[in-house]
């Protein structure tokens, strides 16, 4: 079964800002991020579903609602993640984003901090997968890896294997034409360690 989940009106999937930089300003809803982690649950729970091969994947926002679902606590166990172009709420690498008001950038590092304690208390996954570019405009590659670094504490913690984090090539200048969906997910041996597949 593939789910395909529609972020809900005015938000930047969990949180409450639909804005250009909401995911930057936006507040969390804890609410919202709960909902879903007990609607895959339910999922995990269904008729024909095997509990054991439970996936996540997502690029740009998609990754970082990834993140969030897995530090929520509230997920099933989960088999594998796929993370393509992970940005996170707030940013601390904010070099050069010209279109970011000096104002709202101290609440975009503070957003960033809680949100990597967050990822840090994830329960684990059985294989997790991330690809970054080094010319992402929108999810930096310093924060990308100090969101492994998040993921890796929980991985640690929960006695599984650390991400498996891959550098891909530009394909683009803009962040906005990176192809991540190709570059990170369109690869068989990736849906084998997502899924335990052979």
């Amino acid at each position: 079964m593939l789910v395909t989940p529609r972020q809900w009106s005015g938000h930047w999937w969990f949180l409450d800002d639909r804005g250009e930089n909401g995911w930057l300003q936006g507040h969390l809803s804890i609410p919202l991020l709960n909902a879903t982690a007990r609607f895959i649950a339910l999922l995990a729970k269904c008729p024909g579903i095997d509990a054991q091969r439970i996936a996540l994947m997502g690029f740009f926002a998609g990754a970082y609602a990834c993140t969030e679902l897995l530090g929520s606590r509230r997920l099933p166990p989960i088999r594998g993640v796929g993370l393509g172009g992970t940005h996170g709420h707030g940013a601390e690498d904010m070099t050069d984003m010209t279109k970011v008001p000096e104002t709202m950038r101290d609440q975009g590092f503070r957003h960033f901090a809680d949100y990597v304690r967050r990822v840090q208390g994830h329960r684990g996954a059985g294989y997790i997968e991330m690809s970054h570019s080094l010319e992402d405009t929108k999810g930096r590659y310093a924060d990308a890896r100090q969101i492994e670094a998040a993921l890796n504490h929980g991985q640690r913690a929960a006695g599984q294997p650390l991400v498996y984090f891959r550098t891909v090539l530009p394909d683009a200048p803009s962040k906005s034409k990176h192809n991540y969906f190709v570059s990170a997910f369109l690869r068989r041996e990736f849906f084998q360690a997502l899924l335990g597949s052979t």
